[in-house]
């Protein structure tokens, strides 16, 4: 019995490359769509599309309302969106009202 050899053999990392790439792609489509449908939560900002995911966590989280952090963390996930809250409450300058600070710390510790 013959064993049949492959005439190409691929790299395993070459397809994770592309599908992390692919998946960027999706996401960054996703997030900026979602940020377009609400002009209100940055409505300071001419061209939306290009925000990057921590200024639209830190826009949903002050200027939205339950349904809009909700939908938010649908998309960027939960992990990720306390992630990013805890690195910008570290930071030198923030732009959190203590009260919504104080709440989504408290949310985030016990959700994420």
């Amino acid at each position: 019995m013959s064993r049949i050899t492959p005439v190409h053999t691929f790299d395993q990392s070459q397809f994770f490359w592309y599908n992390t790439f692919i998946f960027n792609i999706i996401y960054r489509m996703i997030l900026s769509d979602f940020v377009k449908k609400m002009p209100y939560l940055v409505r300071y900002v001419k061209h939306s599309e290009k925000l990057s995911t921590e200024a639209i966590v830190e826009a949903v989280l002050n200027n939205g309302d339950w349904e809009d952090v909700q939908g938010m963390l649908k998309i960027v996930g939960i992990q990720k969106a306390a992630r990013i809250f805890r690195r910008q409450l570290r930071g030198v300058r923030q732009n959190y009202n203590p009260k919504i600070a104080n709440y989504f710390d408290l949310y985030f510790r016990h959700y994420a």
